[in-house]
């Protein structure tokens, strides 16, 4: 039966052609095609990773080889205030003289006459301009408004005061009890500027809102080339001002690494994004330049007297803490 059987199959199949003469070789034939298409492919996507890295490789070297921004600078001479147009303008600041006020000269034999270097406005027809006038001088020494911590034995530890920006991005230190009593003082360190307003305090803020400025100071932080010491004061968890919350150090080696963090802080605030406004928390750093330092829930930066304005980042402010053996309770 089996030689039938053969015979039938074969019957069957006559005439029926394989469609590759050689079916082991064209099955081959297609396993080193695909293979190669794997390698082309796996080429390819080599390349492709190469390439990504190259870019990411260049950009993190673009990131590394960015230029530093330039540190700031405030003038070397303090500027002589003058009258411009009905406006005085002294350094970067800009202070319309309000309708109903005149320039008071020198030698007139008026009462309150201006100094060498500044100017003087009152109102005109007032009694006396000892309670109703502005005078605008120029800063010759590094004096500025300071708080203290009382308890504090021996040397005073100081503290800030509120801070203003100004219309246009000056940075502005006002005297305790500013815009409350019946004279506010108002420093400019980087136009080397004082204002002090000779009323009361709702009169002296309106005009204080009519100030432009015009800054230049702003840059990385200028910081002296030789610090012999440093203070760090800032608040405590409270809010509080207290003796725990204050730090100095006179280590060269711990002074040098505030100095290197401080002029690390690359993220310049340019006049038109600064933000420090009166209300915030600040602390203030001195180490031979007078560094304020605002603390507030939206707004963190400090400014040099000396030049300069950068974000501060949650990280620095702790590692100022910490060089400062300052523990925030």
């Amino acid at each position: 039966m089996t030689q039938p059987l053969r015979e039938l199959l074969d019957d069957a199949v006559a005439g029926v052609e394989p469609g590759s003469r050689d079916p082991v070789a064209s099955v081959m034939g297609r396993h080193r095609a695909a293979r190669r298409r794997r390698v082309v492919a796996g080429a390819v996507a080599c390349v492709l990773a190469v390439a990504a890295a190259g870019g990411a490789l260049a950009a993190s070297r673009h990131t590394v080889n960015r230029p530093l921004p330039p540190v700031g600078v405030v003038p070397a001479e303090p500027p002589t205030p003058r009258v411009v147009d009905g406006v005085i303008v002294a350094g970067a600041l800009r202070l319309p003289i309000p309708d109903g006020w005149r320039v008071t000269a020198r030698g007139s034999g008026e009462q309150c006459p201006p100094w060498d270097n500044e100017v003087m406005i009152h109102r005109v027809g007032a009694a006396d301009c000892s309670t109703s006038s502005i005078r605008v001088s120029a800063v010759r020494t590094n004096a500025y408004p300071v708080g203290s911590i009382l308890e504090a034995p021996g040397d005073d530890v100081f503290t800030p005061l509120p801070l203003f920006t100004l219309r246009g991005g000056e940075p502005a230190l006002v005297g305790e009890h500013a815009f409350t009593t019946s004279q506010t003082t108002m420093v400019l360190p980087w136009s080397r500027v004082e204002v002090d307003f000779y009323l009361d305090g709702p009169a002296s803020r309106a005009i204080v809102d009519t100030i432009t400025t015009e800054p230049t100071g702003s840059g990385r932080l200028n910081l002296p080339a030789s610090v012999r010491s440093a203070d760090f004061t800032r608040p405590d968890a409270s809010g509080k001002f207290t003796l725990a919350s204050h730090g100095r150090i006179t280590d060269a080696a711990t002074i040098g690494k505030v100095t290197s963090l401080l002029r690390d802080q690359r993220k310049v605030v340019s006049p038109e994004d600064a933000c420090a406004a009166p209300d915030d928390p600040g602390a203030l750093l001195i180490a031979d330049a007078f560094i304020v330092v605002t603390l507030g829930e939206d707004c963190q930066e400090a400014f040099s007297d000396q030049g300069g304005r950068v974000k501060l980042s949650d990280s620095a402010v702790r590692e100022l803490t910490r060089l400062f053996g300052i523990e925030v309770r």
